[in-house]
């Protein structure tokens, strides 16, 4: 995990630089289809189209309570674990029409389970295909859809400044 957080704060730490070279930034939050996911972090520049995504659930999220809760109740007891994840991804635009973004990104989901004396990391490679639409409510929300593997299907709703 120490990977990952290390990883988000560059990312925050270089959306500052981003911003200065006219990058688009925003923030928000994602869901796992319908369930409660993770804060998201895009940045992207649209003029040559490479950006990246950062999101980190913290421990917080849906999925990561019931995989705790699960695994506490499978080994009875005996192991309570916490389940947290971030990814962090570069993304690259195939297409732009208007106020829509068509992009692929491609980088590493970190799993991270913890207990009172153990901590493991897995790294999983991340794949996916996604659609920003800009100006999705008013002028400053963008809606997204992707499609990734491992998450399957996420959906977010981002402010830009």
């Amino acid at each position: 995990m120490n990977k990952a957080i290390i990883a988000g704060l560059l990312c925050f730490i270089l959306a500052g630089g981003y911003q200065s070279a006219c990058a688009d930034i925003s923030i928000g939050y994602e869901t796992l289809t319908i369930l409660p996911n993770a804060p998201v972090l895009y940045l992207n520049d649209p003029g040559s189209g490479w950006g990246l995504k950062a999101s980190a659930d913290f421990g917080t999220s849906f999925i990561s309570g019931l995989t705790s809760a699960l695994t506490s109740a499978f080994t009875f007891g005996l192991t309570n674990p916490t389940f947290s994840f971030a990814t962090l991804s570069l993304t690259k635009d195939i297409g732009r029409d208007g106020n829509i973004r068509d992009y692929i990104r491609l980088g590493a989901f970190f799993l991270t389970a913890r207990t009172s004396s153990a901590s493991e990391t897995r790294t999983i490679p991340t794949v996916g295909i996604g659609r920003d639409v800009s100006k999705f409510l008013n002028d400053n929300l963008i809606g997204n859809i992707e499609l990734s593997f491992p998450e399957i299907l996420t959906l977010n709703l981002r402010y830009s400044f």
